[in-house]
């Protein structure tokens, strides 16, 4: 039972460094890659309701520090962006911007929070 498990982790972990990994590096030229998304594509009006749901907010909340993590670890930002933050500041801060960007795919608010991230490492330099 734990190696079906832990096969399944590792598969959905790789399934989502190689999705990562091909949008991080064509982040300028978005149009014709697909990222993968628990469920349909979600907005981030849609985050913002599912945050009201504990079992169905932790889906995408989870989905997104894997994404965060995926780009991170692929290198393509150039920078480890992740070494001072935790799950709880990338959860404030999508909230936030997903608060006040409602129409936005939750994705962007992704990518959104990757440019953030990268130019404040920057600046810390």
């Amino acid at each position: 039972m734990r190696i079906i498990h832990w096969r399944k982790g590792f598969f959905c972990v790789a399934m989502l460094v190689r999705a990562t990994t091909g949008l991080a590096r064509a982040e300028d030229h978005a149009a014709g890659f697909q990222i993968l998304t628990p469920g349909s594509r979600p907005s981030c009006g849609s985050y913002t309701t599912e945050r009201t749901f504990p079992t169905r907010g932790q889906q995408l909340q989870y989905w997104a520090l894997g994404f965060l993590s995926g780009v991170n670890i692929s290198g393509s930002a150039g920078t480890d962006f992740l070494e001072p933050i935790d799950g709880q500041a990338v959860w404030a801060w999508l909230d936030n911007y997903c608060r006040d960007h409602p129409l936005d795919e939750f994705p962007g608010a992704i990518k959104a929070l990757v440019r953030e991230l990268v130019a404040r490492r920057a600046q810390h330099k």
